[in-house]
């Protein structure tokens, strides 16, 4: 099938008619705006039928469908509130996972093992590092994917640190680039914001503020934790 406009001939796939719209799929290569007789031809140059495109009030090429109506074509604009809505949650998405993911850490015998940092990880690290808190010199627990083995008190601090570090940052990160979304006045620039990007200005400076003052918090509390141990 195909259709012929003057002597110029285009394949297309089968195309759909009604009293308001005439549609040909899979037109490629046409050159727009369309004018004159439009002959929707069988493949052994039978004529279909005629349209003549100066009938029609709209015409339009997209994505290689060629459409004759008489509707005009409703362009629809995201509310700017939406859009930095659904960027803020992909946003938030990220962050979660890439806490969930974990990380490597270095124990004190110098071997690296992998933790995640789920929300159930999150609440066994938590018991144990209150355990340790409370007087425990070790405790059981287990590396991604790995068996469980007993864990120095040194090494649950460590794993219970570093994670919770990590968390503290990422969520920190997550939302000073949603308050950096929430001032942007362009839908192109909200949706051109990814995770990972360099934070700038007042975003940077509160973000390293928090940071900082988060790790001075949690070395008061780890400090009050070796003296514990140390007894």
């Amino acid at each position: 099938m195909y259709i012929k406009i003057g002597e110029a001939q285009y394949p297309c796939g089968k195309p759909t008619f009604s009293s308001t719209t005439l549609r040909w799929p899979n037109v490629e290569g046409l050159a727009t705006p369309v004018s004159g007789v439009i002959e929707t031809c069988r493949n052994d140059g039978f004529v279909m039928r005629e349209d003549d495109s100066e009938e029609w009030a709209y015409q339009y090429y997209e994505d290689n469908v060629l459409v004759l109506t008489n509707v005009e074509k409703v362009i629809i604009t995201p509310n700017i509130e939406d859009v930095k809505n659904t960027k803020n949650t992909e946003l938030s998405n990220v962050c979660n996972q890439l806490i969930y993911d974990g990380m490597d850490i270095t124990l004190s015998d110098s071997s690296t093992k992998h933790f995640t940092y789920t929300l159930q990880d999150q609440a066994n690290i938590s018991e144990m590092f209150t355990a340790v808190m409370a007087g425990a010199t070790q405790y059981p627990y287990h590396a991604d994917d790995e068996s469980c083995e007993i864990y120095s008190a040194q090494d649950i601090i460590t794993i219970y640190s570093t994670l919770s570090g990590m968390k503290t940052a990422q969520i920190t990160y997550q939302n000073q680039l949603k308050q950096y979304v929430k001032s942007l006045e362009s839908i192109e620039d909200i949706q051109a914001v990814t995770y990972g990007q360099e934070l700038t200005g007042q975003y940077l400076e509160t973000y390293n503020t928090l940071v900082n003052e988060a790790k001075s918090q949690l070395q008061v509390i780890l400090s009050k934790v070796a003296m514990a141990l140390s007894e």
